[in-house]
């Protein structure tokens, strides 16, 4: 349309129809036309955001507890600790229950599963690995997990998720003891007629930055 209109007032310039400076005026007041069509959020709000997949997920999220005193006092010997962490125990328990691996986040991880009780079942899992692994080992040079699982639709890109369930899953994290796991009450209702499982009910919390209180569960690992 805008091109059309462009078009129509170089022929009619070249035609004689118009002076050199009606010509210019009108082709600058066209062009701004152009420009504010395209800035305007409305348009472009509306457009853009059917274009985005989204699916709902149940969301894993992992840290290391403590990572920061770790790597002050041995910092080689904690990354070589949190990488074998991860090839031994994380990343064959996510594949082992279908999660997908959707970044790392320095010391932890981000994991997306199509199943609440799989993302759950891949949590105590993966906590028992490391108490096994963590039996014997000294306070200072253990690689402590604290899990967190959250359900909801979320924004999918190839490298990355997103959404407010997201942001409450990595908050939810900071709840949870070292060697411990929170669950939302939505993967709580989910999954407590199939997992046997001990959850003790945490009640409604208030979160940094998240406007409505969430219902949190924890569950202890050593079940």
């Amino acid at each position: 349309m805008f091109e059309e209109l462009l078009s129509d007032l170089g022929k009619a310039f070249a035609a004689g129809l118009l002076t050199g400076g009606a010509f210019v005026a009108m082709r600058g007041a066209a062009l701004s036309a152009v420009h504010q069509y395209l800035r305007a959020p409305s348009r472009w709000d509306r457009r853009d955001c059917t274009l985005f997949e989204r699916r709902l997920a149940a969301i894993l999220a992992v840290d290391v507890v403590g990572y920061s005193r770790l790597m002050n006092a041995d910092e080689e010997g904690t990354h070589v600790r949190l990488l074998s962490c991860r090839r031994e125990v994380m990343e064959p328990k996510i594949r082992e229950y279908r999660g997908r691996i959707v970044k790392h986040t320095g010391d932890g991880a981000l994991i997306e599963f199509s199943s609440a009780v799989d993302a759950v079942r891949c949590a105590l899992d993966m906590q028992k690995a490391m108490m096994v692994r963590n039996a014997g080992v000294e306070q200072s040079y253990r690689i402590d997990l604290r899990v967190a699982v959250g359900l909801g639709d979320v924004i999918i890109e190839s490298e990355d998720i997103y959404g407010h369930a997201v942001n409450v899953v990595a908050r939810i994290e900071g709840l949870a003891a070292p060697g411990g796991i929170c669950v939302s009450a939505d993967i709580w209702a989910l999954v407590r007629g199939t997992i046997g499982a001990d959850f003790v009910d945490l009640g409604e919390t208030l979160l940094k930055n998240i406007a409505d209180p969430v219902h949190v569960f924890a569950i202890s690992p050593d079940v």
